[in-house]
Parts: structure tokens; C-alpha cells; sequence
């Protein structure tokens, strides 16, 4: 199957592609396509040719797994505080409540309206745990 990319002379980057479809007639046939995957990323690296099958630009994109990354931070931030829900740990009502309520906003993360495009401030506030 061939596959086109849009070259901008201006900059001398590509700006459009793979795909499998002409854009138009200034869209390039691309060679040398790679793609390789794994459950959380995806790399592409191709090149352009032009008439001559001259190789005039290459590129590598790689697209991360947000869903997968996300859910990852989230458990190791309830990892992180795990140890203060143990029955002897000595915590006031106040701050068991605090961190109680802290928990249940990471699980509930997946319900954020920019999930899983997340933002820094999207993530709840970590409180302020006492040493283990």
C-alpha cells in the first residue's frame, strides 16, 4: 500500500501524513515507513521522496498512551498513601478524612471531563501526610 505525506517548503517540515489516501497534488509518496508499537506508545518514522525518489525529509512521531500513563500515576499515588489507612496508624479524625477524601478523587479521576487529556491542575491536591 502507498502511503502520502504534505511537505511545507517554507519550513522544510511534514506536516500531514501517513495516510493512505493523496491529499492533493503536492501531497509525496512516502518510503521507508516504520511503525512500531507497544501496549502504551506508537512510533512512526518515514521519509518523503520527491520525483526523483530523492529523500527530501523525515520524521518521527510518537503518540503516548494518556488513558494508560494516567491510571499508572494514579495507582502509584494511592500506592503512596496506602500505608495511612492501616488501623494502628495515628492520624486526627481531620486529616484521616482529608487523605480519605483524597483517595476517592484519584479513583474518580477517570470521571474528570478531561480525561484522559489530564492537566497538572486536574489532579487532585496531594494533602500533607505525616511521615510514615
Amino acid at each position: 500500500m502507498q502511503y502520502w505525506g504534505l511537505w511545507d517548503t517554507e519550513t522544510g517540515l511534514i506536516i500531514s501524513g501517513p495516510q493512505s489516501v493523496k491529499g492533493g497534488d503536492d501531497w509525496l509518496p512516502i518510503v521507508n515507513f516504520t511503525e512500531n508499537r507497544d501496549s502504551r506508545t506508537q512510533v512512526q518514522t518515514f521519509s518523503l521522496s520527491d520525483d526523483k525518489q530523492s529523500i527530501i525529509a523525515t520524521t518521527t512521531t510518537l503518540s503516548i498512551d494518556n488513558e494508560a500513563n494516567n491510571r499508572l500515576l494514579r495507582e502509584r499515588l494511592l500506592n503512596g498513601s496506602d500505608w495511612t489507612q492501616l488501623p494502628d496508624v495515628q492520624l486526627s479524625a481531620e486529616k484521616k478524612q482529608e487523605i480519605l477524601t483524597y483517595r476517592q478523587a484519584l479513583r474518580d479521576i477517570t470521571n474528570h471531563s478531561n480525561w484522559p487529556n489530564l492537566n497538572s491542575d486536574d489532579w487532585p491536591d496531594i494533602p500533607l501526610l505525616p511521615s510514615e
